[in-house]
């Protein structure tokens, strides 16, 4: 999806994508998926290679990567 996102889009937000266990800011525990509670399969993606990669564009500025809380009527 974040590459056809890139393809289509002039500006890109990424929120959600974090792929460790701990809240970046808050160091508590997070859902693997906002609407469950089930574990993350590690053989379906490369949750840290994946994120590697967004971090490395948010570095270059192809896209923007929020790692906070979302925060209603905010960017």
């Amino acid at each position: 999806m974040v590459n056809i996102a890139l393809e289509h889009c002039a500006n890109v937000h990424l929120y959600g994508f974090w792929p460790f266990s701990n809240h970046p800011f808050e160091l508590n525990a997070v859902k693997n998926h906002y609407y469950d509670d089930k574990k993350g399969k590690w053989g379906v993606h490369s949750m840290p290679a994946e994120f590697d990669l967004l971090l490395r564009l948010h570095s270059q500025g192809v896209l923007k990567l929020h790692l906070g809380n979302c925060r209603p009527g905010r960017n």
